[in-house]
């Protein structure tokens, strides 16, 4: 049952970008990078395993599942900066631009965008490349037992503590940077590894309005910390141990509902398209109004709440046209 909850944590992502809601999609993307350390585990585990074969399998499997759509991103991209210009994209997210150089182009096409900052088709694709990395790393054999898994943990535990005993910039060191997501990416591989341990801790306790509390708690959290200050500081690691809970609890939601079960999936299909098409989306939305006499305003509720059907619509049309043919591909390698 995370289709749903992926959606959930696209938006709030949204929201941060286009709502200018401080934190909120911060909180988000730490929670992606544990469930991809959660999933990516359990499918070498479970699906592919660590031989040469299975290895290659599950590195183009991970391909088609990235690349395809974000291709598509960037087509989307390519054709809005042509229609109303590099200065209308840079006045609503000022790195929507053309990339400059060799470098920046290939870092574009490669998806290895190591600078949040530099022009972007994608503008959050730095995220993208964090997870490949960790894609990477977890398909090499990183998480494959429980000890190196706890000294990965370790690992991230020791960088997390040395940003802040060296006052190191947070937002340089803390989050953008890959080796930030060592913690959370790790701890989602460990949630694998005791995964009967969690489960039989949790008990009669997964089930989904348990799990609809705790996303109460983690707006709570946000809410609280934020107006206290402390949002980026105690109060992103309390909201990162919230979502680890829930992520705990959907893990042993037990859905027999068919109806439940195909509505999840469809909103977690939603889930990558709506991330990488947000602000391309906004942008044209923001243009268009701008165009029929509308005016909106940047990082206002009124922005968001505008561009959210326009990204559905967009999101829908790229699972119908893209991400289905990808998939059934996906389904053949593995059976294979």
């Amino acid at each position: 049952m995370f289709g749903t909850y992926r959606l959930i944590l696209a938006f709030m992502v949204v929201f941060l970008h286009l709502a200018g809601w401080p934190g909120f999609g911060e909180y988000a993307v730490f929670t992606f990078f544990c469930l991809s350390g959660y999933l990516m585990t359990f499918i070498m585990q479970q699906n592919y395993g660590y031989e040469r074969q299975g290895v290659k399998k599950y590195a183009f499997a991970r391909m088609l599942r990235i690349y395809p759509l974000y291709i598509a991103a960037c087509l989307l991209s390519v054709v809005t900066l042509i229609i109303i210009g590099e200065e209308a994209t840079s006045a609503v997210i000022f790195n929507l631009r053309w990339p400059e150089g060799i470098i920046n182009t290939l870092s574009n096409l490669t998806l290895m965008n190591f600078d949040h900052k530099s022009p972007a088709l994608v503008p959050p694709s730095w995220a993208l490349t964090v997870e490949i990395i960790y894609y990477a790393l977890i398909g090499l054999g990183l998480s494959k037992t429980k000890t190196r898994t706890w000294l990965w943990f370790g690992a991230g535990v020791m960088y997390t503590v040395a940003i802040f005993t060296t006052n190191l910039p947070w937002w340089d060191y803390g989050y953008f940077h890959p080796a930030a997501a060592s913690l959370p990416f790790a701890t989602g591989a460990l949630m694998y590894h005791y995964k009967d341990e969690i489960g039989r801790a949790i008990g009669r306790f997964a089930r989904l309005d348990v799990a609809i509390l705790l996303y109460g708690f983690v707006l709570l959290n946000w809410y609280w910390q934020y107006k206290n200050g402390s949002g980026l500081s105690i109060g992103f690691y309390i909201n990162f141990l919230i979502n680890c809970l829930l992520l705990a609890v959907l893990t042993h939601v037990k859905v027999k509902d068919r109806r439940l079960l195909s509505f999840d999936k469809k909103m977690g299909d939603l889930s990558y398209p709506i991330y990488l098409i947000h602000w391309t989306v906004g942008v044209l939305v923001f243009y268009v109004s701008a165009q029929l006499g509308f005016e909106l305003t940047k990082r206002t509720e009124m922005f968001a709440l505008v561009s959210i059907p326009f990204m559905l619509l967009f999101g829908q049309l790229t699972v119908m046209s893209i991400h289905k043919p990808v998939e059934t591909l996906r389904d053949w390698i593995k059976r294979t």
